[in-house]
């Protein structure tokens, strides 16, 4: 059979028995030779719907028409479906309906779905006779053989469904016809790689499985008709995760902790303006406090006794002791131009009264207003200046306090942690941590959620956790998270891709990404447009969790553990 045409095989067989005679068929369409009526009864040679044999398979249905052959000399038509069978094969099919014997103009149209759906693929038209002995012959007598139909359309197009590493999912592929575009189903076309075919492999039927993160491209033939390739792009795989349904404004854990605590906003469905505290391993809520007005930021003291909260609602903070479960007296930050309100905060390492605070006025533009340093509950007079702010991490002997600034696209800078508060030690070349990073201090190095680190007591920047060229990662900084864990020499960025959430896992000592993951459509209604992950922290001995807007996820084995 060819590989370029569809071919039908008709046989028309007569049921003699009940047969009369009529006169002459109508006119135009053919004539009737007096013969009678007769079932239509046919077979169609359909061809293997599979990758494997390149031969025309685009329809799932074929209408038969004899123009006037009808007993009451309208068109005679048989529509027929192909059937799940998707291998080669002859199928015999006998119409209902009755045609006139006679000379007759044959029609068959061949469609892209089932009942004459989609979009006709292709064609053919004969002239033939209907003869009394319940064959098909061509108009002459002679035997008819092979009708062979031509593909109706122009071209071939093909396109992805997002398919991440183990995945299997169907291409997308059309073909025009007339300006008209038909879908063609699985099994309809066959497909090659052209690029990539360590990222992708295309299964029977044409799926195809995503066998490594990258890009790669793919070509599908329809009927012989071969289309540009179409790009295909392999995300990371889909990792297993548990969500806590609770809304938060900030999580803060110990790494290697199973407890994970979280704050949450006035604005939360339930349980407003408290903090609380999930068991990591079961994944349920260990209990919950009143806090004071919209809490929106936490830390968390050295010995893990008490809890620093911040206070939007009423600009101010608070201690929390987390084993009596109540809250120290409010702390109330002032104002300058605006209401100040808190920014960041960190616990000055070792103690659990010493802490400092990154302020900033809602609204306003810049909306930084320096850093102010606590000792046991009282501000210290030497306040950072107000182009300070952002993030906040202390280094581990707590004489040093890192932030990111508001100015040149963001830098960094290192404040001298002293009795009187803070001053300005240096600043770091700008464009290297944009305003809005994470920042960690870990075993000597500063890491931030745009994926440098930093030596800061030189300052120099030691290197940068690179995203593949291939990744469709969003190198805004504002767009994720960071987790350290340098006793596991493991760094994972976490950021948000479309509507996924992906996880990059990387090699301290290296810099390389070891493995990667993602979840699919993490983000529920509750979450206001362009929410991106937060808070990231490692828990328990390969937990990784972070927080949505309304969830918190818990993943057992983070990637590259």
């Amino acid at each position: 059979m060819s590989d370029k045409m569809i071919r039908l095989r008709l046989w028309l067989l007569c049921v003699v028995a009940g047969c009369f005679l009529f006169g002459c068929g109508g006119s135009g369409g053919g004539s009737s030779s007096g013969g009678g009526n007769t079932p239509l009864s046919l077979k169609i040679d359909w061809p293997t719907r599979s990758r494997n044999i390149k031969a025309p398979a685009s329809a799932l249905s074929v209408v038969v028409t004899l123009d006037q052959a009808a007993p009451d000399g309208t068109n005679f038509v048989f529509p027929i479906d192909r059937g799940t069978d998707i291998t080669q094969h002859t199928a015999s099919y006998r119409s209902v309906s009755k045609a006139k014997v006679g000379n007759w103009i044959l029609h068959v149209d061949m469609y892209s779905d089932v009942g004459g759906g989609g979009i006709l693929v292709a064609q053919a038209d004969a002239s033939v006779r209907l003869k009394s002995d319940g064959q098909l012959y061509r108009s002459d007598g002679t035997p008819l053989g092979y009708i062979t139909t031509s593909p109706n359309f122009t071209s071939v197009l093909v396109s992805s469904n997002p398919t991440a590493v183990g995945e299997t999912t169907p291409l997308n592929v059309s073909v025009v016809a007339a300006g008209i575009f038909g879908v063609i189903v699985p099994g309809g076309y066959t497909a090659q790689v052209v690029q990539g075919s360590d990222k992708v492999q295309v299964n029977p039927q044409a799926s195809i499985t995503g066998l490594a993160e990258g890009d790669a491209e793919v070509v599908v033939t329809v009927d012989g008709r071969q289309s540009q390739p179409g790009s295909v792009h392999i995300d990371p795989r889909v990792l297993a995760a548990r969500s806590v349904a609770v809304s938060t404004s900030a999580l803060a854990a110990h790494t290697g902790d199973s407890q994970i605590y979280f704050a949450t906003p006035s604005a939360a469905p339930s349980s407003s303006n408290s903090v609380g505290a999930i068991d990591a391993a079961s994944g349920a809520i260990a209990w919950e406090s009143a806090a004071g007005s919209d809490p929106n930021h936490l830390a968390l003291s050295s010995d893990g006794s008490t809890l620093l909260v911040g206070l939007q609602g009423s600009t101010s903070v608070e201690t929390f002791d987390i084993a009596g479960r109540t809250a120290g007296t409010p702390i109330f930050l002032g104002a300058d131009r605006l209401p100040r309100q808190v920014g960041a905060l960190a616990f000055v390492p070792g103690s659990n009264t010493n802490f400092a605070v990154a302020l900033e006025h809602s609204g306003a533009s810049p909306d930084q207003d320096g850093v102010r340093l606590y000792l046991n509950g009282v501000a210290a007079p030497d306040e950072a200046p107000f182009w300070c702010g952002g993030d906040l991490a202390f280094n581990a002997a707590g004489d040093q306090l890192y932030t990111s600034t508001q100015w040149g696209q963001g830098a960094l800078t290192r404040l001298a942690v002293n009795s009187q508060g803070l001053t300005v030690s240096d600043g770091f070349p700008a464009q290297i941590l944009p305003l809005g990073t994470e920042l960690k201090f870990a075993s000597g190095w500063l890491y931030s959620s745009n994926g440098a680190v930093v030596a800061p007591t030189i300052p120099r920047v030691l290197g940068t956790f690179e995203t593949p060229s291939f990744s469709q990662l969003n190198p805004s900084l504002d767009q994720g998270s960071v987790a350290v864990d340098t006793a596991n020499d493991r760094v994972w960025l976490i950021s948000r891709v479309s509507q996924d959430i992906q996880i990059r896992a990387y090699k301290i000592s290296t810099f390389q990404q070891v493995d990667a993951g993602m979840l699919r459509n993490p983000f529920s209604v509750f979450d206001p447009p362009g929410s991106v992950p937060a808070g990231a922290l490692r828990w328990g001995a390969k937990g990784l969790a972070f927080r949505t807007p309304s969830h918190v996820f818990l993943i057992d084995s983070a990637p590259g553990l």
